[in-house]
């Protein structure tokens, strides 16, 4: 796409001379009033040059492009004079921040070199602009992830110093039984906080390594970890691994991902008899791997769906986790190329749905 250039002069010759030169590199307006100039601005809000010749009866060119920059104050503006008059030179470069100035009647390659370092100037501004706001978030959730971990490493370690000092006074032997249990709750808790914040900094530190995925082994290994895990013994796994194409992504990664949803599956399943089920369903073709984990667990309540991602939210269940398994869950699957959605209902199950790429066509 040619990058757009608005030129006003109130000259016809200029701007039909200015148009012929230009129209093979850039997409050329032209505007012979200073009023249709500001039209033109306003129609168009994505032109990154403007030029415009100083010495006009409707305004003079200085004002428009000082006006100029409160329409679009990203463009480069460029003035056309057709005179050495220092003081406004001086007035146009250091009080309006006006970028270039080009003498009339302008030399073709000056012009060309003029307009080549104003795009580059304007991309400058713009890359620069994407990443100030980029650091401007990574600032915020840092700031964000500093207190909230804070907070999470600091609660289970205050649970434990409290509870040592309780027992100290406490001589009966069942009462220091529970607050030993206690005491590992909160450890396993921390341990466990320990863990995702590892797996976050892996996540987002170490490249991608893309191989073969064999999925159906991670579903069995991840199966078989959990074999022995209390609350696990008897659930039903219904297990199906579809397509005829190979998946070619990051096994680490994804098993991480299915990992932490299995447990969620298994830590949320009902207490009331009802047998639990818990189903895993891939599906892999050559442009993408379908993933999808059902459960008939307590289900999540609808309001909280929609912050489930969010770093550090939990949920007021008592079975709540560290808050930050599902943040790196989605963050994870989204450095894959892929996205995740989830359905649930109340005392009924929820559903994961992931999309991941298929990087075959690396191998």
């Amino acid at each position: 796409m040619r990058p757009k250039i608005l030129y006003v002069d109130d000259e016809h010759q200029n701007l039909t001379i200015f148009a012929s030169l230009l129209r093979k590199q850039y997409e050329v307006l032209t505007s012979v009033t200073v009023s249709g100039a500001y039209d033109i601005l306003h129609e168009h809000k994505d032109i990154p040059i403007v030029v415009a010749d100083e010495r006009m009866p409707e305004q003079r060119g200085i004002t428009f492009l000082e006006n100029v920059k409160t329409i679009n104050p990203d463009c480069i503006r460029i003035l056309l004079t057709g005179f050495a008059d220092k003081e406004v030179l001086e007035y146009a470069i250091n009080k309006s921040g006006i970028s270039f100035f080009i003498e009339k009647p302008w030399n073709e390659t000056i012009l060309h070199i003029s307009l080549e370092n104003a795009i580059e100037l304007y991309d400058s501004r713009q890359i620069l602009r994407l990443r100030n706001v980029e650091l401007q978030k990574a600032n915020d959730a840092l700031t964000r992830f500093t207190y909230s971990a804070s907070h999470e490493m600091r609660s289970p370690l205050t649970n434990i110093l409290g509870i040592v000092k309780v027992s100290r006074l406490d001589n009966d032997i069942e009462d220091l039984k529970n607050y030993f249990n206690m005491i590992e709750s909160s450890v396993i808790h921390l341990d466990g906080f320990v863990k995702n914040l590892i797996g976050y900094y892996k996540n987002a530190g170490i490249d991608l390594e893309f191989h073969e995925v064999d999925i159906q082994k991670i579903i069995d290994e991840i199966i078989g970890a959990f074999k022995f895990i209390e609350g696990s013994k008897n659930i039903t796994y219904n297990v199906s691994v579809e397509g005829t194409e190979k998946l070619i992504s990051d096994a680490t990664r994804i098993k991480m991902v299915m990992t932490n949803l299995v447990t969620n599956a298994i830590k949320f399943q009902k207490n009331d008899g009802t047998p639990s089920v818990i189903n895993i369903h891939v599906n892999v073709n050559a442009s993408e791997a379908s993933i999808v984990i059902s459960d008939n667990g307590i289900g999540i309540d609808e309001e909280e769906q929609k912050k489930l991602f969010n770093m550090f939210y939990r949920s007021l269940h008592p079975r709540s986790g560290t808050g930050i398994g599902l943040f790196i869950v989605k963050e994870t699957i989204e450095k894959l190329g892929g996205t995740i959605t989830l359905s649930s209902q109340k005392e009924v199950g929820t559903t994961f749905k992931i999309s991941l790429l298929n990087h075959l066509a690396k191998k």
